[in-house]
């Protein structure tokens, strides 16, 4: 004999995990096609600060995080996580 109450259960669980998992694929979609068909900014800004977090993981490993910190000329400051390779290519004061 089935349980009702538990098939009905493993239906609803089902059905709200598979719409989850959908609804984030297409969201994906749509947000990679906007980014994708946006038109660039360019600004001038000015790089006031270099900044490297290292997080430490339970398996001995860890993790560095190298951001820039740029100041527009309004004065609004943008942090940008950037891979090492550009991190050392930037010195504080450069500007452009």
């Amino acid at each position: 004999m089935v349980d009702v109450m538990n098939t009905s259960t493993f239906y609803l669980l089902f059905y709200l995990i598979a719409f989850i998992g959908i609804g984030g694929f297409i969201y994906f979609i749509i947000n990679s096609l906007l980014n994708f068909t946006a038109s660039p900014v360019t600004i001038t800004a000015k790089l006031i600060g270099k900044d490297t977090a290292v997080s430490r993981h339970n398996d001995n490993h860890s993790l560095t995080t190298y951001t820039l910190i740029f100041e527009e000329s309004d004065g609004k400051r943008m942090n940008l996580d950037v891979k090492k390779s550009v991190y050392h290519q930037y010195v504080v004061g450069d500007s452009g």
